[in-house]
């Protein structure tokens, strides 16, 4: 599978030692296999830090790691057993690391669901009530790489070429949609895509127009056209 990292800069090579502490799963590199979450991320780095939105592409493969002597952790949705590890990960007060996982991989307790979590640490909610809003909370999804040996699943790395990747890919689709949607045949629509303002940000990779969906980007074009 491929799993992503949203940041403001292209990852060369993971150091742990850079990762911050009590966070969802611990300190330890995240990912997630969910490219819209990794470009909203990238694009809150970039905001946050400078810098150009930037995805880095990651292959793994879960059953791989499973069938090794590595340590895996599957949460499957937000659970009793996940939020108390979660609150665990998260507490200052608790000595850290506290677990040996190598890869953790679950729902990631975003803003709404932390709240719900410090509200249960504060004693204003009991276990069944944060069970019960768990239930109903749209969660998505997250990697976690706890260990050096952890890393080296999925060291196979594309974000050398993880840019042009993400533009032929976006530059198709511009195109089939075109075809579909404008009622243009084939060449008319790749010369009416490459010879305009749209394509020649796509192109430069420094806008980081190409981590956009392809749908933003047909609609950036249509504005121009």
């Amino acid at each position: 599978m491929i799993l992503y990292h949203g940041s403001n800069t292209a990852i060369d090579g993971i150091d742990l030692n850079r990762c911050r502490p009590y966070k969802d799963f611990g300190r330890g590199f995240y990912l997630t296999d969910i490219r819209e979450q990794a470009q909203r991320m990238a694009a809150r780095t970039a905001r946050m830090f400078s810098g150009n939105p930037t995805l880095t592409m990651f292959e793994f493969d879960l059953e791989e790691a499973q069938s090794s002597e590595l340590k895996v952790k599957v949460f499957k949705e937000p659970d009793w057993e996940w939020a108390r590890f979660v609150m665990s990960n998260r507490d200052i007060n608790t000595t850290q690391p506290c677990h040996d996982y190598d890869i953790v991989i679950g729902p990631v307790a975003d803003d709404t669901i932390a709240r719900l979590l410090r509200l249960y640490t504060e004693n204003f909610i009991n276990e069944e009530q944060l069970l019960h809003e768990l239930t109903f909370s749209k969660v998505t999804s997250q990697y976690f790489f706890h260990s050096e040996a952890a890393i080296k699943t999925a060291e196979t790395t594309m974000n050398t070429n993880t840019a042009k990747f993400l533009f032929e890919g976006i530059s198709a689709d511009v195109v089939r949609y075109l075809v579909e949607r404008n009622d243009m045949d084939l060449q008319e629509a790749i010369s009416t895509f490459h010879n305009s303002e749209t394509f020649v940000k796509l192109e430069d990779f420094s806008t980081g127009l190409y981590i956009e969906s392809p749908a933003y980007v047909y609609d950036l074009l249509m504005s121009e056209l």
